[in-house]
């Protein structure tokens, strides 16, 4: 009898897997036909199609049997457009882990639903569907909740499934996702992007890049889409910035993008469901369901180093200084009034360990002074350099506060006292050097600091009735390309 029950369960095993295949090919077909149909017109932000398909993609979540991280599986936000403010919706479900330890890290599945939505011309509605940009991503991931959701008991790491929103309007639904700490970025292990997965019979391949930002990554990858008939191109450690990888990747998460190429309409209102190919995508799917099995069920998942890193060993920038300057004298029957000084500039930042930088500067210095009745105006070169000790975090949107201290040096352009041209012949030394100190932080790509400088130099070339020198303190924004 017990023989007989094996041999049973074996045989419904053996024809289980290729009906879960048949039926999964028929679903992601299912799934792009509704999310890029007219009705939903073009999922573009502020039309009623968006919000069918924020429904249809909870709903699909919720009959998987997901746990959603957020109210009814909707992670809701806004962001700013064109001096509008935008309503948008993350939507998020959850399978946990078993491991007791593993269980409170993530692995993220995801794929931006949102498209361009469609154009008014001559009467005419023009719909942007979107078929493969990203119905057809949104889809995988949705097949893939399914399968995992039927293996969770083999799973460690807890899995996240997002459809991201504002991709379109520049990879805004994974910043928020992170910034708002729907789950804790410090937590992610790692993160699928997919993002246009419906022409592999066209180009042949599908791309991996990033995968190998995590530790063996790429080598499981291989395996999987071997044993799949997948063919795998460029599983690197290049981090994709074009997707929501990036997102992900400037909190030096490892992440990697799954991507078929622009064989489709790109951006076009051709983009439609007609065109896709189903039995690739099919494959893409199995091969993600195996390999994102693979990775959650590992003991431990270890990031290249590439991924932690989250900015590059040099950067540069723009900045502009704001403040005062004064001249101090020994002098005491001469008073100096602070005047108002501003510097337009350039800087880089070298990177010597992942909290020490040093930073040099390149500003166009426009300062002046008043001297009892007398009123000095210049413009110089100055360039000061800075070693920077910053606080660490590998979180671009938590704010890294820091101190520098260094030394500077200027180049008199002209100068004019009481509108007549300064002698730097005979009067008043041409250049000048001294010591800059300051603290601040930085915030993404924006740096905000208060610095101040005091010279070393005499201003003037005679100091027989005793030195006179130059003070500043600048208020400074600056941005990193």
């Amino acid at each position: 009898m017990n023989l007989k029950r094996s041999n049973l369960f074996l045989f419904c095993a053996l024809i289980a897997t290729p009906l879960f295949a048949q039926n999964q090919a028929e679903r992601l077909k299912k799934h792009v036909y509704t999310l890029a149909s007219d009705s939903l017109e073009g999922r573009g932000l502020g039309t009623e199609g968006k919000i069918k398909a924020i429904n249809y993609i909870a709903e699909q979540f919720k009959e998987i049997g997901l746990t959603p991280l957020c109210d009814d599986y909707k992670h809701q936000f806004i962001f700013m457009e064109n001096l509008v403010r935008v309503p948008a919706t993350n939507v998020v479900g959850m399978l946990k882990g078993n491991d007791p330890e593993l269980s409170s890290e993530y692995i993220v599945i995801g794929a931006h639903y949102d498209h361009l939505g469609y154009r008014e011309k001559d009467g005419e509605k023009i719909i942007y569907n979107g078929a493969d940009d990203n119905a057809s991503g949104v889809a995988t991931v949705i097949e893939t909740a399914r399968y995992l959701k039927q293996n969770q008991s083999k799973l460690k790491y807890s899995v996240i499934f997002v459809a991201f929103d504002a991709e379109e309007s520049g990879l805004i639904g994974s910043r928020y996702f992170l910034s708002d700490k729907v789950i804790d970025p410090a937590k992610v292990k790692f993160m699928f992007s997919i993002d246009m997965v419906g022409m592999y019979s066209s180009i042949g391949s599908l791309r991996l890049q990033g995968m190998a930002l995590l530790k063996d990554g790429d080598e499981m990858a291989q395996s999987i889409a071997v044993k799949n008939n997948l063919v795998i191109a460029k599983a690197n450690t290049t981090k994709v910035e074009l997707t929501d990888t990036k997102s992900f990747a400037d909190y030096g998460i490892p992440a990697t993008h799954l991507f078929t190429g622009l064989k489709s309409p790109y951006h076009k209102p051709e983009d439609t469901a007609d065109k896709l190919d189903y039995e690739g995508m099919n494959t893409i799917c199995t091969f993600l369901c195996e390999l994102s099995e693979e990775i959650a069920t590992q003991d431990m998942l270890i990031a290249h180093r590439k991924a932690t890193q989250e900015i590059p060993p040099v950067t540069i920038g723009g900045k502009i200084g704001m403040g005062s300057s004064r001249l101090v004298y020994n002098d005491v029957q001469l008073q100096t009034i602070p005047r108002f000084a501003i510097e337009p500039g350039l800087f880089a930042q070298i990177k010597i360990t992942r909290s020490l930088f040093l930073q040099p500067e390149v500003v166009y210095d426009i300062h002046s002074y008043k001297v009892n009745d007398s009123k000095i105006n210049m413009q110089s070169i100055t360039t000061p350099v800075s070693l920077m000790l910053k606080t660490y975090n590998n979180d671009m949107f938590t704010p890294k506060f820091f101190v520098l201290a260094g030394g500077y040096y200027s180049y008199h352009l002209n100068g004019k006292v009481d509108g007549e041209k300064m002698d730097f012949n005979a009067t008043y030394n041409k250049d000048d050097y001294g010591l800059i100190w300051g603290f601040g932080f930085e915030f993404y790509k924006v740096q905000l600091s208060s610095t101040y400088r005091n010279s070393l130099q005499d201003f003037m070339q005679d100091s027989s009735a005793g030195d006179t020198n130059r003070s500043a303190v600048y208020f400074n924004m600056g941005w990193r390309f």
